[in-house]
């Protein structure tokens, strides 16, 4: 009987960390997923047991007392080029010098404090990776008792894998693949790669194949790839690619995993806006501390142009309330280029003129209308008025004192619709709060601009 290899996404798992503690809870939680767990805390002990004992995985933190992890990692890897080591650090790769030649040695980069779910995966896919590499390379002496286990594996996993001879051709699609690229198997098989790749990147995979089918050793990148792929319909997209190939006398073969990077590409673009934000907050808050009182309303139209252009949007305002509360005037204002300013035409305005926003406003509410147009009919004055400044899109956020309306910040969206992200919103709160605390420190003065 034919021996058939059983792929499981279970291991062992080797964690060299001198942290006690986050040695102690990574080993729990790595143990209660189901996985046999080692914890050295010496780059020596990790090089003792690694002789000594077979590992589906390795953690590796950078920060060890006596051997630098990168040199650790090196001599790992160069063991077993075929063992996934997963360095895990509180530092980022950008923190410390670290060469790409290093980053290519691991499978992963993960920083602490570590995202359970996001190492889970990282560790479930370095061990599928491996065991898919290793079934593929026994394939051709165990096909028969192999075959039907191998696809339903194949089938049934989320990624996308596609396997393809020396020349590029496609040769096995897997369902997920059909989801993810939009063609059926029967379409693809057959075809070369190039038809899910944008244009850009065909010369580049044609000439690698070229050189990959002369070549004397081959040494395949052990961390994911990022490429854009090209969907049935046209439509580009960021993908994750991971690559694994196998000899045999018919000649070289490759498998490729493949998944969809849209939504971690989307968090990562957020965290970067995010951060970016923070700084903007930061650095507008800054100018009004270190601002004279003559210069306050440069300080002002300067932070207006910055929070404009950030959000992307086509105008970005400051209103402030008369004394008395019976009048509303527009009393700075940026505009993207192109965009008519409006200033002159919004002074010494009513808010009887405006039930419907001004009673929002009064309750503290931010005014969210991502389409003017379908505004309810009870506002239809200011329906009218924002059609008239071709404002497709509004986002207003109230400033208050002692829980009175003095004021709003605001953004307009001119030329197409938006809806506005929830950072837009924090962050004209944050732009409203520091005007209102302008207003109560005197430096910024309502009366001074009533009727400009």
């Amino acid at each position: 009987m034919v021996e058939t290899p059983v792929i499981s996404f279970r291991g062992k798992i080797l964690v060299v960390d001198d942290d006690p503690d986050f040695g102690l809870m990574v080993t729990d939680f790595l143990a209660q997923e189901g996985y046999t767990v080692e914890l050295v805390a010496t780059g020596a002990s990790a090089l003792q047991i690694v002789n000594q004992q077979r590992f589906d995985v390795v953690l590796l933190d950078l920060g060890l007392p006596d051997i630098d992890g990168l040199e650790l990692l090196k001599i790992v890897t160069d063991r077993d080029a075929h063992l996934p080591v997963i360095l895990l650090t509180a530092f980022t790769p950008f923190d410390r010098e670290i060469d790409q030649l290093s980053l290519q040695r691991a499978f992963a980069y993960l920083t602490k404090p570590f995202n359970r779910e996001q190492l889970k995966a990282t560790i479930h896919r370095a061990i599928e990776l491996q065991s898919i590499a290793v079934h593929a390379q026994r394939l051709e002496h165990k096909l028969d008792a192999s075959e039907a286990r191998y696809r339903s594996l194949v089938d049934a996993a989320q990624d996308a894998i596609i396997v393809m001879n020396s020349f590029g051709i496609v040769l096995s699609w897997n369902p997920a693949a059909r989801r993810l690229f939009g063609y059926e198997a029967m379409e693809i098989i057959g075809r070369p790669l190039t038809v899910i790749m944008p244009a850009r990147y065909r010369d580049r995979h044609i000439r690698g194949l070229r050189r990959l089918r002369h070549a004397k050793h081959l040494e395949l990148p052990a961390t994911p790839l990022e490429f854009h792929g090209l969907r049935k319909d046209g439509t580009e997209f960021p993908i994750e690619l991971t690559l694994g190939s196998w000899m045999t006398h018919k000649g070289r073969f490759f498998c490729g995993i493949i998944r969809d990077n849209t939504a971690r590409k989307h968090q990562e673009a957020a965290l970067v806006r995010r951060i970016e934000m923070e700084q903007l907050i930061a650095e507008c808050t800054a100018l009004f501390l270190e601002t004279s009182p003559s210069d306050i309303d440069a300080a002002i139209r300067t932070t207006l142009a910055r929070i404009g252009a950030f959000a992307k949007a086509d105008r970005s305002y400051l209103f402030l309330m008369s004394p008395q509360g019976t009048e509303c005037s527009n009393t700075h204002e940026w505009c993207a280029p192109g965009i008519t300013p409006q200033i002159h035409r919004l002074q010494r305005l009513s808010p009887a003129q405006f039930p419907w926003a001004f009673t929002q406003l009064k309750r503290h509410e931010v005014l969210h209308i991502p389409r003017v147009s379908e505004l309810p009919p009870e506002a239809s004055p200011e329906r009218q008025e924002l059609e008239q400044q071709s404002i497709q899109s509004l986002l207003v956020v109230p400033m208050t004192i002692q829980h009175r309306l003095v004021g709003f910040v605001g953004f307009d969206a001119v030329r197409m619709e938006r809806t506005w992200l929830a950072d837009d919103i924090r962050l004209l709160r944050t732009i409203s709060q520091v005007m209102a605390i302008l207003l109560r420190t005197g430096l910024l003065d309502s009366d001074r601009f009533s009727g400009s």
